[in-house]
């Protein structure tokens, strides 16, 4: 509506407001109803109006991606395959060692869909990279094997693991995820949790490390999801799940998660993101949440028995940054 703005992280009385849902990729086919084990994100930057790709999960080792016109039409262009659907084995060239989908990310520069596997049969685990474009050709980019076991098990639900990031924004770079069971960088799983930021090459796949949190941090526990950020004040945060304890009331399936500061070492585990009465929280009746990242926007999925989420389910990156860096100054780690 005219002379209207998106609220970007207004206080309330009780916690930060998240801000207002952001659909300026939409519509697209299935944007309105993302249901238990799917998670619909717009379709390819340059495509037909409407288009999307939906994500099917019901299993630690499930997958399969369709792309959608905006009739609801599977597209059977390439390695789509219409109704089938695009499976892992055909998602990385043929090879069926990959097992597990990790994250993807939609690039609006590249017109590509990066998709990140993982085979749990070697050990440590191997990491497989490739990528998808709306004519259903497959390019495998390449594979490595982790270098160590306390960093591996990523899979689209891990609690240790956060989204497929690209650092340098569309088009530019290398990709990253956070790990955040091992010690430190490239190490065994094991206290201080100071976790990995693990970088995968764009051009083959291959692996390096690096601390994630500083020196100053140490805890007896990782924290959880680091779906959201690093902001520009290095703060990342992330949803997990929702207490479920409350059937009624302002707590009812509130969202819980982690907030840390990358530069001091402050950080908090099962903090409350809110819900929708309170402050616009997305919640789900499922068992997490999944953040996938798409052209500037974090779409957010659920994963889990009958869940659906309920409420906003993609937002502006930037505006969920500004948000969470409220989150942090509320609880004192900013």
């Amino acid at each position: 509506m005219a002379g209207l703005t998106r609220n970007s992280g207004a206080r309330t009385g009780y916690l930060p407001e998240w801000p207002h849902p952001d659909l300026t990729l939409g519509p697209y086919y299935g944007m309105n109803n993302p249901t238990a084990n799917e998670i619909f994100q717009p379709g390819f930057e340059g495509g037909a109006a409407g288009s999307s790709v939906r994500i099917h999960t019901s299993g630690l080792t499930s997958f399969t991606a369709k792309h959608f016109d905006k009739d609801g039409n599977a597209s059977s262009s390439g390695s789509w395959n219409g109704g089938t659907g695009l499976s892992i084995t055909q998602a990385n060239g043929g090879n069926s060692n990959p097992d597990r989908w990790c994250s993807t990310y939609m690039d609006a520069t590249d017109q590509m869909l990066y998709m990140l596997f993982n085979d749990s049969s070697t050990s440590p685990h191997t990491l497989y990279f490739s990528k998808v474009n709306a004519s259903g050709t497959v390019t495998t980019i390449g594979n490595a094997q982790l270098g160590n076991a306390g960093i591996h098990n990523q899979w689209y639900a891990s609690s240790f693991m956060g989204r497929l990031m690209r650092p340098g924004g569309d088009g530019s770079g290398d990709f990253m995820i956070y790990h955040t069971g091992g010690a430190g960088g490239n190490s065994a799983s094991a206290v201080p949790y100071r976790g990995a930021k693990i970088t995968i090459s764009a051009s083959d796949g291959s692996l390096s490390y690096a601390d994630m949190f500083p020196s100053t941090y140490g805890t007896p526990i990782y924290i959880y999801t680091p779906h959201f950020g690093p902001t520009a004040n290095n703060i990342v945060g992330g949803i997990y799940d929702c207490w479920t304890g409350a059937s009624t009331g302002f707590n009812a399936y509130s969202a819980k998660g982690s907030l840390a500061n990358l530069t001091t070492g402050k950080a908090s585990n099962y903090v409350n993101y809110g819900n929708p009465i309170v402050n616009g929280c997305p919640f789900t009746t499922g068992y997490q949440f999944i953040v996938v990242e798409n052209r500037g926007k974090y779409v957010i999925g659920t994963y889990g028995g009958s869940g659906t989420i309920y409420g906003p389910s993609m937002f502006d990156v930037d505006e969920i940054h500004n948000f969470i860096d409220e989150m942090a100054v509320y609880h004192g780690i900013l």
